[in-house]
């Protein structure tokens, strides 16, 4: 298995962007900003699931099974144990809420990626034995977060709550798929010869897409909360995004390539240890925009802080890289 190291500075803008834009939303909810939330809630996780698959398409490169086996055991237990360990936490710091989803919504990004990651290697070894199925999955995959979608919607109208969660849960896994297969595709597509002569008309294409979706949703009264015509703006807005990064950021700052290396860190310890611990401390009605600077500042900075001392303390590192815990462990029992 190769994984490749090297930097590409437009990628890593865009993943410290993303980072950057889950902690504002985040914070935005918490003071109830909701115009802003809706703003980004509408293609920022979409955006991380494409940046998973052009990740994922750049960086990744299995030409054999037992590759594909360092691999999936690599990614499965980099993203299953921190999310075991964040979601035992959140239940510890939240002991009175009873909704399961609330508990699982610290690390719900991690579980549906590793999923994702699960079925994605599958493929990649069929294609290793000669069984190209990929087509026939994203097509699947597609009905799939459709039919599940609308039925999500009909259980929202008609107040089944936790059979629309459930519901809710299963689109969003398809969406998402269907994200991170197109970015592997993008991926590709960005780096032909041909491709910057055709930019310009698909972004065009896109944002004239993201306009309609928007009129359509708006003139069938669909509420745009739920996961099916979330996505659906999502992605067009996400490849749009992706499109101007490639083509125009050229330089990445040092925040930004912070942001991207410890996006991970960033995600889990903002939302629900600051988060958990900030809920005790401030009256959110009374907040000053201060305060609202203030929070995004540690929301960054303290995970930022975190991922640098992993070298130092071995219990970040076992939280966060766990499986670069264990090589490190036993490395040294070698010795």
């Amino acid at each position: 298995m190769k994984i490749e190291k090297e930097r590409i500075d437009w990628l890593d803008s865009l993943r410290g962007l993303a980072a950057f834009l889950v902690v504002v939303g985040h914070v935005a909810i918490l003071f109830k900003i909701y115009w802003i939330e809706s703003i980004i809630y509408f293609f920022h996780m979409p955006l991380f699931f494409m940046i998973s698959g052009i990740t994922y398409q750049l960086f990744i490169k299995c030409n054999t099974v037992n590759d594909l086996k360092k691999l999936f055991w690599n990614k499965i237990l980099n993203l299953c144990i921190p999310a075991f360990i964040f979601i035992s936490f959140s239940i510890l710091i939240f002991k009175d809420k009873k909704d399961i989803f609330y508990y699982y919504n610290c690390a719900w990004f991690l579980i549906h990626l590793a999923l994702i990651m699960t079925i994605v290697i599958i493929l990649h070894y069929l294609k290793l034995k000669q069984k190209d199925i990929d087509r026939y999955v994203f097509i699947s995959a597609i009905l799939l977060w459709f039919f599940i979608g609308v039925i999500q919607i009909i259980l929202v109208k008609k107040e089944y709550i936790v059979y629309s969660k459930f519901a809710c849960e299963i689109s969003k896994f398809f969406g998402y798929f269907i994200c991170f297969y197109l970015g592997k595709n993008i991926s590709s597509l960005l780096y032909k010869k041909d491709w910057k002569k055709k930019i310009d008309i698909k972004l065009l294409a896109i944002s004239f897409l993201f306009l309609i979706l928007l009129i359509l949703f708006t003139i069938a009264k669909i509420n745009t909360n739920d996961s099916l015509p979330k996505i659906m703006i999502g992605i067009p807005v996400s490849i749009l995004i992706i499109i101007l990064f490639y083509r125009y950021k050229k330089k990445c700052n040092k925040l930004e390539r912070l942001c991207s290396k410890f996006s991970m860190e960033i995600y889990l310890i903002h939302n629900t240890i600051i988060h958990g611990m900030i809920l005790l401390l401030i009256d959110f009605e009374k907040a000053s925009k201060i305060n609202i600077i203030l929070l995004i500042i540690f929301d960054i900075s303290i995970p930022i802080l975190i991922g640098l001392m992993e070298r130092k303390v071995k219990l970040f590192k076992m939280i966060f890289r766990p499986t670069n815990f264990y090589i490190d462990i036993k490395n040294k029992s070698s010795l």
